[in-house]
């Protein structure tokens, strides 16, 4: 499900890239309100930082999912910073009007080259049993570069 794509060539010159979360190997997702955590891994070269960037996280259409846990809305964004093992940050987003996207303004990535951002979601009993994901993508209108998430199989 890796679906690294490019706004424009500008986006091409940015030293990072990004791909699923959890290696792209599925979680589980029942349809009881638990929450799970869908993921990209950002992999910049080495030694520079992966900067600040607008992060837009958007859900899948017509798969029954919400942001947050089936008792708690939950619209932040969590960075975790792989090389020092800790959470950069956790940002608290914007969500759009008909509640399938999230977005982030100027997030830092993190000082290393490997971090991963997630949000919380969560499956409505109505949602259909499949596999599907989130996409994120991170960076302006102008040179952004998006992936799927952790694949998502909901039960």
């Amino acid at each position: 499900m890796a679906s690294e794509s490019v706004s424009e060539s500008k986006a091409a010159a940015m030293s990072w890239t990004i791909s699923p979360g959890n290696g792209g190997v599925a979680v589980d997702l029942p349809r009881d309100g638990t929450a799970v955590y869908p993921a990209v891994e950002i992999v910049g070269t080495e030694g520079v930082p992966l900067g600040v960037h607008r992060v837009s996280v958007t859900l899948p259409s017509n798969m029954g999912l919400r942001f947050g846990s089936g008792t708690n809305p939950d619209y932040t964004l969590t960075v975790w910073n792989k090389e020092t093992g800790r959470a950069e940050s956790t940002r608290p987003g914007t969500l759009s009007p008909d509640m399938s996207v999230l977005t982030f303004d100027a997030v830092d990535l993190g000082p290393g080259g490997k971090s991963d951002c997630w949000v919380t979601v969560h499956a409505s009993y109505a949602a259909p049993a499949t596999e599907t994901a989130l996409t994120f993508t991170v960076g302006s209108s102008e040179a952004s570069k998006s992936s799927s998430s952790t694949p998502l199989r909901i039960l």
